[in-house]
């Protein structure tokens, strides 16, 4: 299992016109809604996923595999809901996602394919645990 989390502090988040507290509210109001209803689970995820995926490609991983257990891991309590998780406290929002992502760094094309090899070179060789 691969768990990113972050927490930033809520002035931080002010955007434009937009305070600190706005922006906040608003994401936790957007994650309750993904909670609330599975259809905006959907896109919620489906945003997630879109980055995944791109780091994923990037870096010759399996992106259908990493794809497909993230939606099965959404559904793994009967109920499609949201990967990610956000919450406020003592001014800080934190936000936190965890996911079953397999990945690898040795074999076929990412020890063949230029373009991969370069990206792990640029990125330093990283290890499995480091990709996911």
């Amino acid at each position: 299992m691969t768990i990113a989390s972050f927490a930033i502090p809520v002035p931080k988040l002010a955007w434009k016109n937009a305070t600190g507290e706005q922006v906040a509210s608003k994401i936790l109001e957007a994650h309750r809604f993904a909670k609330l209803d599975q259809y905006r689970a959907t896109t919620h995820n489906k945003g997630i996923m879109n980055g995944v995926d791109a780091v994923a490609v990037a870096l010759g991983q399996d992106w259908r595999a990493i794809e497909s257990a993230a939606h099965s891991y959404a559904a793994l309590s009967g109920k499609y809901s949201p990967l990610s998780d956000y919450r406020v406290a003592d001014g800080v929002l934190h936000g936190r996602i965890e996911l079953p992502i397999a990945v690898g760094t040795k074999g076929g094309a990412i020890q063949t394919h230029s373009s991969y090899i370069n990206t792990h070179m640029i990125m330093g060789f990283p290890t499995a645990v480091e990709i996911a």
